[in-house]
C-alpha cells in the first residue's frame, strides 16, 4: 500500500493526515499491509507487524538470562536507562487506541502481550 510521497506529506496537510490514517489502520499484525513511501526517488518500506508471541513464547523470552545492565563498553551515563533501570514490565503493547497517542504508531502495534503471573 503507497502512503502519500514525503513531499506530499510536507507540503498538504490533508495528505500528512492520509498518510497518519493509513498508518495507523495498518498497526493490527492480523491485517496489516506493507506500506510503501516515496521520498524522492528512494522509498522507505515498513513491513506488517509481527504477530504477537504466545503466552510460552513470552514466558520463555523473560527466562532467558538477560543482565538488565548496559552493555559494558558504554562509559557514559544513559540518561534513558537511569530512569527505568529499576522498573518492572508489567505489560508490552497498548489495547487502548487513543487518537491523541502515537504509541500504536511508533511501538510494535496494537496487539496486547501477556505473561504468567508466576514470570
Amino acid at each position: 500500500m503507497f502512503l502519500p510521497s514525503y513531499e506530499e506529506v510536507a507540503a498538504d496537510k490533508l495528505a500528512f493526515a492520509e498518510a497518519t490514517r493509513i498508518i495507523h489502520v495498518n498497526t493490527n499484525p492480523l491485517n496489516a499491509a506493507t506500506l510503501v513511501q516515496f521520498h524522492g526517488r528512494e522509498a522507505v518500506v515498513a513491513n506488517p507487524p509481527d504477530l504477537p508471541l504466545s503466552e510460552a513464547e513470552m514466558d520463555s523470552v523473560y527466562d532467558l538470562p538477560y543482565t538488565r545492565r548496559p552493555h559494558p563498553s558504554y562509559t557514559d551515563p544513559i540518561p534513558s536507562y537511569e530512569m527505568i533501570q529499576d522498573s518492572v514490565t508489567i505489560m508490552r503493547g497498548c489495547f487502548g487506541g487513543c487518537t491523541f497517542c502515537s504509541i500504536t504508531a511508533t511501538r510494535v502495534g496494537s496487539c496486547s502481550r501477556v505473561r504468567k503471573n508466576r514470570s
